[in-house]
């Protein structure tokens, strides 16, 4: 019997932690909802309708509109990611009434009694309630509210008046916000300058002469440029990423935020890592005739799924460029057949002649699988026709495709293989840089939260998810590589600048080092598992088995991995979690279990001989060349 309308609710007072993990601490923790406020009007004894009216390209804001279903007025609230406050314009006649589930205790001082009416009229309210909860009430014209233990209804309707709430945490002033109050965030855009510096220019409107207030997450403290921006002193608990800290702009001034993220260069440079291998540990493992058994192989390319596809791809092009690699091969007529090979078992993508072609989607304004439609299946190949995981299944195709560049740029068939990249390059982050309106702007990465998400079109109870990090950065960084090979320099700078906000942002919220302080109750775990907006939560959408939940940050095993992969992070969760799983400390027994490859190639920094052995006896995950993962553990710090 709740009332219609906006509903606030501050997450952190309803988290729930879940029965402990394999590891002795909660798996996670989840959020249950309460409606603390709801900014709702009279009028509403039906449920208005609900209308996106407009939103920004960069998704920090959408506009919302909701209407009397009678036809008479309406309610509007712009919803931006970091805002301290709610706000809601009411409009046309409109009556506000703010209710709540708990009981209100106070307003303004004043005790609220049942079957007792009150008022009280002014611009500025403060309430009280039995959740230990503190809120402030801001009106752009003086409002008279008749308050009763659950509600704040307004004595009459408003043609505009616009109403605004924030929480006002145990131990800050009541007067915090009222520099702020009247200034107005609706959105924001995106500013690239360099490959370590961004920003975002907040679109307000209102009286902006004490300037924007605004919260920001853990990883933007440590790269927020703060010279003209003022720390009022306001934390508040996010519900997945840890303390917010409200940041003030100078008033009168456009409401601008720089980071400056890592400026040192990221390690790897290209397709391999930034070391050369211990040469003596490619002889003695035979990297070169593990390599030559490979190549001589099939290729062969899963044409259902692009996601399988796309992995054997990468897999495909590793060895191939390992064979280009002096290191491991002189023979030119090897590396020949490699590049033949690769580049027939691209013949049916280059096509689009899979068992389900890739279609345009003049909806969503994106490239997908046909065979969710065939199928009649939103599930289909992981989801991807609606949009799930994009950036993992398109990250190895970009990949393979930007070797193949690299290994062989006279291909007779090079322009196919431009236009069907380029394509998904453009599907997946499409930036400002191209002005390209066929297809949205950064699909998969939110700037703000620093990271991508995999979850697509479908809605879910706790918002979109992260779980597989090594897929999200092998995707960045094939950007970067088909940068270099196609000589386009503002994509190489796009994904150097991408990989270094999403390392930081990832090694905040789902890997975390013994110091991390965003999720201190979990850390053991070393990892969260799937990252949502409301839960985090020690598992995968495959299985609980602790391999699965830290085998999937490992993929693919690539250069990059290092940087993403800190060696601090890796020596603790070896020692914390991997080396007492049965996969690994009884090596023997699970040699047909294909998850023992990444592990045992994650911890060649361990020691690169004990994993360079397994690995020569293991079953190799089926994205995985095992002359490729020999290699890599080979060159570990």
């Amino acid at each position: 019997d709740k009332d219609y309308g906006i509903d606030v609710c501050y997450s952190s007072d309803y988290r729930i932690f879940l029965d402990n993990s394999e590891n002795g601490v909660p798996a996670g923790y989840t959020h249950a909802h309460g409606s603390d406020f709801i900014f709702s009007a009279v009028e509403f004894s039906a449920a208005p309708e609900y209308k996106i009216i407009d939103w920004d390209d960069f998704g920090f804001g959408v506009k919302v509109e909701l209407r009397d279903a009678s036809g008479g007025g309406t309610i509007v609230t712009d919803l931006v990611a970091g805002m301290p406050f709610v706000t809601a314009n009411y409009r046309d006649g409109l009556t506000p009434k703010l209710s709540t589930v708990h009981q209100i205790l106070t307003v303004d001082g004043e005790n609220i009694v049942l079957d007792t009416p009150s008022s009280f009229t002014g611009t500025k309210f403060i309430i009280t309630n039995n959740k230990g909860q503190k809120w402030v009430i801001y009106s752009t014209e003086e409002i008279t509210f008749n308050a009763d233990l659950s509600s704040l209804e307004a004595s009459s309707g408003f043609q505009d008046i616009t109403l605004r709430i924030a929480l006002l945490p145990d131990g800050t002033s009541d007067t915090l916000y009222d520099p702020f109050w009247s200034c107005i965030v609706t959105g924001g855009s995106l500013e690239i300058f360099n490959d370590s510096s961004y920003g975002i220019r907040w679109t307000t409107q209102g009286d902006c002469s004490g300037g924007l207030l605004h919260l920001g997450l853990p990883h933007h403290d440590e790269v927020l440029s703060k010279a003209d921006l003022t720390d009022v002193g306001l934390n508040l608990l996010s519900a997945t990423r840890g303390t917010m800290k409200g940041w003030a702009t100078p008033g009168n001034q456009d409401a601008m935020w720089t980071m400056d993220e890592i400026r040192e260069d990221i390690p790897v440079q290209g397709f391999y890592p930034p070391r050369a291998p211990v040469q003596s540990l490619i002889e003695s493992y035979d990297v070169l005739g593990v390599l030559q058994d490979e190549i001589n192989a099939e290729f062969q390319i899963d044409t259902i799924g692009y996601y399988a596809a796309g992995k054997q791809a990468q897999k495909y092009a590793t060895m191939c460029l390992l064979a280009a690699n002096t290191y491991v091969n002189t023979d030119v007529e090897l590396l020949d057949l490699c590049i033949e090979k690769l580049e027939a078992a691209f013949d049916k993508f280059l096509k689009n002649e899979f068992d389900f072609p890739l279609v345009y989607d003049n909806v969503y304004r994106g490239v997908v699988t046909s065979e969710g439609f065939e199928r009649n299946n939103v599930n289909a190949d992981f989801g991807a026709t609606t949009y799930n995981d994009h950036h993992f299944h398109y990250g190895y195709w970009i990949f393979a495709g930007a070797a193949l560049k690299e290994l062989d740029p006279t291909w007779e068939r090079m322009p196919e293989l431009n236009k069907i990249i380029t394509t998904l390059i453009r599907d997946t982050a499409n930036s400002y840089i191209d002005n390209d309106a066929g297809f949205p702007l950064f699909r998969h990465f939110d700037w703000y939260s620093g990271h991508s998400s995999s979850h697509g079109l479908i809605p879910f109870f706790d918002g979109k998810d992260q779980e597989s990090t090594g897929e999200a950065m092998n995707f960045l960084y094939s950007l970067m590589l088909w940068g270099q090979a196609s000589g386009e320099s503002d994509l190489e700078i796009l994904g150097r600048l991408m990989m270094k906000v999403e390392k930081r942002s990832l090694g905040m919220y789902l890997l975390m080092e013994d110091s991390n302080m965003v999720h201190p109750e979990i850390v053991p775990n070393k990892v969260v598992g799937l990252f949502l907006e409301n839960k985090v939560s020690y598992t995968t959408w495959f299985g609980d088995e602790r391999e699965y939940i830290h085998g999937i940050q490992m993929i693919p095993i690539s250069p990059i991995l290092e940087f993403l992969r800190t060696e601090t992070f890796v020596r603790e969760e070896y020692e914390a979690i991997i080396q007492n799983l049965d996969i690994i400390s009884d090596p023997d027994n699970h040699r047909g279990d294909p998850w023992q490859s990444l592990l045992f190639a994650d911890s060649a920094v361990i020691s690169k001989e004990v994993s360079m052995f397994q690995l020569s006896q293991s079953t190799m995950d089926d994205g995985l060349s095992q002359a490729w993962a020999l290699y890599f553990a080979a060159t570990r710090p």
